[in-house]
């Protein structure tokens, strides 16, 4: 795919966001790389990760917490120059373990993922030792070692001792040579803070003297001892924790080959959750792809537009419906400025782009797609003042380009095709152009203010006309795009309508050649009827939507009505049957009476052969 297309479909907004959207460093990376792939077995087989991480974040609440560096690359420069990692470093690698532990928990209902993470190896051991070794502020716990835990706990001991001595200077007469009434380290030695002058009353040895001269700082000849075993075991502190440290990055370094794997696959499922993340940021569905060459793009909205307004009122932008077929290959979209064409030319190219980076698309989900060869974009004005070219000679190196690497399998999409130049030679020019890639078959959507190409619908084979909607009553387009129906530009209805002299708009008039305005008047007279229906057309959608609604409505009424109705007839029989029954009871018992008795009256023999 050309940088050029690329860039000016905007695909690089698309790449932005996944970026935005991952959580890992080779996650972004990953995000960041991203390009069309070229055959539909890969396309798909990336979708159904999508489609699975869709499920989690609708059902699961998204994948485990997937932040993390890149390890792997880490490892190998540490690996390289020898070096050893920070108690907080190893913090990382003990919270990326945890997230490839609860990654091979993923549900076995996903079975694309669960495929795709079934490479992950686990270090259990390695985990659980970096979690015994530091804590959770990044320091190295007392319970790292044995020896570690006897030396501090004796640094401990030497601390409180010297800490009891040194407050005991200050609380006697030595403290009125003092400078200050705390005492201090210095060289990791405790120290007085001695006044210049009295520097010799203090028998010690002088570790440093403050910038303005009026202070030494004097480790009494009492403490030297005790300083001494402070130091020594501050000493062999450092070393064990070396030590510690060492054998831990020895079992990094051993186990550098799985980390890297687990950071690409990790970096894989990181990137599959921004694209699940993108789809529903945009509303997308999965992409299908056609095997009959149909390319059609049902409710498609262009998805940078949909990202750059705000979320409320993202249903305000038109939906594109475009349709390309092995026989209608070619679109040619006419119609007045600002009325959407280019947007629709975009929204053609960025929607193919996606499908092909495997995707989900800002459309409906019976759109099909082509899964282009290449895709070839003159899209806006490209002036370059560097290489000397005007508008028109940087359009033509753009078309120079599409014309001669295009074929059957590519897109070619040309914005403003015959602008920049004189009207007569620009429209021959685009003529000539569409007529050669008819010729060679390619797909190609194609807008232009040229009246002349309208015509080609019907004369050049493969071609259609194609055109957005403009509401005449109120001088504004309405950016619904129409197939089969070529647009005007409009250009003397709106001078009249904006107070133009009468005088000026009615030569305008005149001045166009007779097919020319009769052609005008048609397109008009076709582009208010198509807004009229489509009006008619939401207002009979929204009838039927209504109707729908009250029909849903009274159907629920009417099966909460049976369902009613039969507990209540069940809740009777219930009731009859549980009379039935207590008359029998009642009537058994009188029979057990009339037996003790020793009377059998009639109308108790006639009860009992009932």
């Amino acid at each position: 795919m050309l940088n050029h297309t690329l860039k000016v479909l905007e695909y690089r907004f698309i790449l932005d966001r996944l970026i935005y959207h991952s959580r890992s460093v080779p996650g972004k990376r990953r995000a960041g790389g991203l390009l069309p792939y070229d055959n539909i077995e890969s396309i798909n087989a990336a979708l159904d990760l999508v489609s699975e991480m869709i499920e989690i974040f609708e059902f699961d609440g998204g994948p485990p917490g997937l932040e993390f560096d890149d390890l792997g690359e880490k490892l190998e420069r540490a690996r390289s120059s020898g070096d050893i990692f920070e108690p907080k470093e190893l913090l990382e690698f003990a919270s990326f373990f945890g997230v490839v532990r609860e990654c091979q928990k993923i549900r076995s209902q996903y079975r694309k993922l669960k495929a795709l993470l079934a490479g992950l190896v686990y270090p259990a051991n390695l985990h659980e030792e970096i979690n015994n070794t530091v804590d959770l502020s990044g320091e190295i716990k007392d319970s790292a070692s044995p020896e570690l835990k006897r030396l501090r706990k004796e640094l401990v001991a030497v601390k409180a001792k010297l800490n009891e001595r040194f407050e005991r200077y200050l609380k006697s007469d030595t403290s009125s040579y003092l400078s200050d009434s705390l005492y201090t380290i210095r060289d990791g030695r405790y120290v007085l803070p001695v006044r210049d002058t009295d520097k010799g009353r203090v028998k010690g040895i002088i570790h440093d003297r403050s910038s303005s001269g009026a202070t030494f700082f004097i480790e009494p000849s009492e403490t030297v001892e005790l300083n001494n075993r402070h130091r020594e075991l501050e000493t062999a502190e450092r070393e064990e924790i070396n030590r510690i440290l060492r054998h831990l990055a020895e079992m990094l370094y051993f186990n550098l080959e799985a980390i890297k794997e687990d950071v690409v696959i990790l970096a894989h499922l990181d990137f599959v959750a921004a694209c699940a993340r993108l789809s529903r940021e945009v509303a997308g569905a999965r992409p299908e792809f056609s095997d009959d060459g149909e390319h059609s793009i049902v409710n498609g909205r262009h998805p940078v537009l949909l990202l750059k307004i705000e979320e409320g009122k993202r249903n305000e932008v038109v939906p594109l419906d475009l349709r390309l077929t092995q026989e209608e290959n070619i679109m040619v979209i006419t119609g007045p400025n600002t009325g959407g064409k280019t947007v629709a030319l975009k929204t053609t190219g960025i929607l193919s782009l996606m499908a092909a980076s495997a995707l989900f698309v800002s459309a409906d989900p019976k759109s099909r797609f082509v899964l282009f060869d290449n895709i070839f974009a003159d899209i806006g004005d490209e002036q370059s003042l560097e290489s000397s070219l005007s508008t028109y000679s940087s359009h033509l190196n753009h078309i120079k380009t599409a014309l001669e690497k295009s074929n059957e399998n590519s897109l070619v999409l040309l914005d403003e095709l015959g602008a920049g130049t004189d009207p007569e030679e620009g429209a021959a020019m685009g003529q000539a152009v569409i007529e050669y890639l008819a010729a060679k078959r390619c797909f190609a959507v194609i807008t232009t203010h040229q009246g002349k190409l309208k015509v080609l619908a019907g004369n050049v084979r493969g071609v259609a006309n194609g055109s957005m909607e403009f509401d005449r009553q109120h001088l504004r387009p309405t950016f619904v795009f129409r197939a089969g129906v070529p647009g005007s530009s409009y250009a003397v209805e709106i001078g009249r309508k904006l107070g133009l002299p009468t005088r000026i708009t009615d030569r305008a008039w005149e001045l166009l050649d007779q097919k020319e305005r009769d052609l005008t008047l048609l397109i008009g007279e076709l582009n208010q009827k198509s807004v009229q229906l489509s009006e008619e057309l939401k207002k009979a959608v929204a009838n039927r939507l209504s109707y729908e609604s009250l029909s849903k409505i009274y159907q629920d009424k009417i099966e909460a009505w049976q369902v009613a109705e039969k507990e209540m007839r069940k809740k009777q029989l219930k009731e009859s049957e549980e009379a039935i029954k207590k008359i029998r009871d009642e009537l058994n018992r009188l029979l057990d009476t009339a037996k003790v008795k020793k009377k059998e009256p009639e109308i108790v023999r006639a009860i009992r052969r009932d």
